[in-house]
C-alpha cells in the first residue's frame, strides 16, 4: 500500500512534467488511489505547479499570486 508521501512525491512531478500522468485506477479493498493525478484538472496542475515554485506562506499570499479573490475559484 503506499504512502500519502508517496502519493504526494507522484502528484508533485505530474505537476512538475518530471512524471507522466498515470493512468487511473479504481480503488478496492482500501487501496490507496494512485491515479488521482491523472484526475486533476489542468487547473489543479497549474495551482500545484505554482505552489511547488513559489512556496507561499499563506493562503493569503496563494491568493494574491494567483490573482483569485478565493483560492478555489478560477480566475475569471
Amino acid at each position: 500500500m503506499r504512502t500519502l508521501h508517496d502519493l504526494r512525491d507522484e502528484m508533485l512531478a505530474v505537476a512538475r512534467g518530471t512524471r507522466p500522468v498515470p493512468p487511473v485506477q479504481s480503488v478496492t479493498n482500501g487501496e490507496a488511489v494512485s491515479g488521482l493525478p491523472g484526475v486533476l484538472t489542468s487547473a489543479s496542475k497549474a495551482l500545484t505547479q505554482l505552489v511547488t515554485a513559489e512556496i507561499p506562506e499563506t493562503i493569503s499570499h496563494l491568493t494574491k499570486i494567483t490573482e483569485r479573490t478565493k483560492i478555489n475559484e478560477t480566475k475569471t
